[in-house]
């Protein structure tokens, strides 16, 4: 049989396979909303309302004030350095929304961002505003216009004052940011905020910065030896932890494969002294993580896995044979895996435990409530080629709420949407623990249909 007959002849048989295995997918993949308590229980989360957002803007969650409003960032553009043509990109703003009475407070300019455009290179002046934080208990809010940070009234939108910190995206080569957009976290005093200046600018150190939330005058200024994937503050505002990204040497080129588990056996988290800038605490993780946050007491950092796709379920027995195989051990079932939440101490790095979450695995964002009983986290993962309906549902857009002595699943979302995988769900609690925000974060960067932006408030029982 020649060549050219057994190619088609494997093709027919594909073509063939391919619209029953997407059928008996599709049963079980379903495009319908999954919500999942646990069994016999009242669910912990009732879906309340979304904020209504006008279909042509890009609206990103970015923060709840002490007072319970809520901050959508409406300002378009990206962070991969392409221009995404949208009304808010012209004319960019915040969203203030009061959540518990569902109505509008108002919606601050940010025609000073405007002007700076003027005085950047086009490599910067398509990037997305922020991140975004309120400051000094909802008094400011403070964002990032790379390479600048500023500060401006949240009532009147008047700008406080900006500083220029990361001077090395004007002067380098810069590379696409992507998931390397820069931390920006406030202090929980509201005294100080934290970023990484020279971020994405190849052949520039990247730096920890603590400035004062008032002035924005730099107190620390610290050079790091990678860049960083998060950023985050103990309880009493004395210790921050930075958590580095393993997969970009610091020359900001990727590691190639075969070099990283050499990476993974360097220390990637380092936790400092927030008054001189002394390093507490250094220690690795072994594998790729996403986010860090201290727990409520600040005994323990909780981390979550930096993941591609997720790991399969039928995978587990291998990535637990693996994982008695790696260099660590300890109260760890799933060794490298990434699709994992888990918690170290603070004093000395000793690995605490593992919460899987379930059986798809937990990655890319964790957001720790107020009261620290509770936490929450992306669970999202790539939906398989076979019943991919192009340009849409790139992937199942799902979290998972928890409880953190326990690691016990209380609710768990699920839906079909047409977001990039490598947009992470946004997550915000409200101080009084009454709300949990969600944002989708569903911003298709392809072909077909841009957007389908939902931020959902959810009442917690």
């Amino acid at each position: 049989m020649s060549a050219l007959v057994s190619h088609r002849i494997v093709k027919l048989h594909t073509q063939m396979a391919r619209p029953l295995y997407a059928g008996m997918c599709a049963l079980v993949l379903s495009a319908t909303v999954c919500t999942f308590p646990l069994w016999g229980r009242r669910a912990a989360l009732r879906l309340l309302y979304s904020i209504p957002v006008p279909a042509e803007f890009i609206a990103v969650l970015e923060d709840v004030s002490p007072q319970n409003a809520a901050m959508l960032n409406a300002s378009g553009g990206d962070y991969s350095g392409r221009s995404v043509p949208s009304p808010d990109f012209a004319d960019p703003k915040l969203i203030m929304w009061n959540i518990a009475e569902r109505r509008l407070l108002r919606e601050v300019s940010l025609a000073e961002c405007v002007k700076r455009r003027a005085e950047l290179p086009s490599s910067l002046s398509t990037l997305r505003l922020g991140p975004f934080r309120f400051a000094r208990d909802g008094a400011t809010v403070v964002g990032l216009q790379l390479p600048w940070l500023f500060s401006i009234d949240p009532v009147t939108g008047k700008e406080i004052s900006h500083l220029a910190v990361s001077p090395g995206l004007l002067n380098g080569v810069v590379m696409g940011l992507g998931e390397l957009a820069p931390p920006l976290e406030a202090s929980p005093n509201g005294v100080l905020l934290a970023t990484i200046a020279n971020q994405g600018a190849i052949g520039f150190k990247p730096r920890l910065l603590l400035l004062r939330t008032d002035s924005l005058s730099v107190v620390v200024d610290l050079p790091l030896p990678l860049y960083a994937n998060s950023i985050g503050w103990s309880p009493d505002s004395l210790r921050i932890a930075v958590l580095y990204n393993h997969r970009l040497d610091e020359n900001g080129k990727l590691v190639p494969y075969g070099k990283l588990p050499l990476m993974r056996a360097q220390p990637d988290v380092e936790v400092f002294d927030a008054g001189s800038g002394r390093s507490l605490l250094r220690f690795s993780t072994g594998t790729d993580e996403s986010r860090i946050s201290f727990s409520h007491d600040g005994e323990s950092l909780w981390c979550v896995g930096w993941s591609g796709e997720g790991l399969p379920g039928f995978l587990i027995p291998l990535a637990k044979i693996l994982g008695a195989l790696s260099h660590r051990s300890g109260p760890d079932d799933y060794g490298w895996s990434a699709d994992v939440i888990r918690v170290y101490s603070s004093r000395n790095g000793a690995l605490l435990r593992a919460i899987r979450g379930g059986h798809n695995g937990l990655r890319n964002n964790l957001v720790i409530s107020p009261s620290g009983r509770f936490a929450v986290a992306d669970a999202s993962r790539i939906v398989p080629y076979y019943v991919r309906e192009p340009p849409t549902d790139q992937k199942i857009g799902s979290f998972t709420y928890l409880q953190t002595a326990t690691g016990k699943l209380l609710y768990t979302f699920e839906k079909r949407i047409t977001g990039d995988y490598g947009q992470p769900y946004h997550f915000a609690f409200t101080n009084d623990e009454r709300f949990l925000l969600v944002d989708s974060n569903n911003f298709h960067s392809g072909p077909g249909p841009r957007m389908e932006e939902n931020v959902d408030v959810y009442g917690i029982d």
